[in-house]
């Protein structure tokens, strides 16, 4: 909460690398009716691009699928697993094999 006096400090999502240009940022993860889990991110493909809004989610494997808001096809991309990602986007502390985050994870 803010107050009258406080100072706010905001916190930035980082911009996860991936790949050569492309910077990724986890903004939400949803779990949608089917049970599908889609990351929302905004993303830019060159390190001075703006960035873009857009959907993420696992193809299979290390693969994923990035489709900017609005546009039918997608980007296929090669990363890292689900659990890895969901590690990432949890922060800096938050360890893919820990049994909090293996815990946590919808998938």
């Amino acid at each position: 909460m803010v107050t009258p006096g406080s100072d706010p400090t905001v916190a930035v999502c980082p911009t996860l690398e991936i790949g050569a240009g492309l910077g990724i940022r986890l903004l939400a993860l949803v779990v949608e009716a089917s049970g599908d889990e889609a990351y929302r991110v905004s993303f830019r493909t060159s390190s001075t691009g703006p960035f873009l809004s857009g959907v993420m989610t696992h193809a299979h494997g290390d693969a994923w699928d990035l489709r900017e808001a609005g546009a039918s096809d997608a980007t296929r991309l090669t990363w890292t697993s689900p659990d890895e990602v969901f590690a990432l986007a949890l922060g800096p502390h938050a360890n893919a094999g820990s049994s909090g985050v293996a815990g946590a994870a919808p998938h």
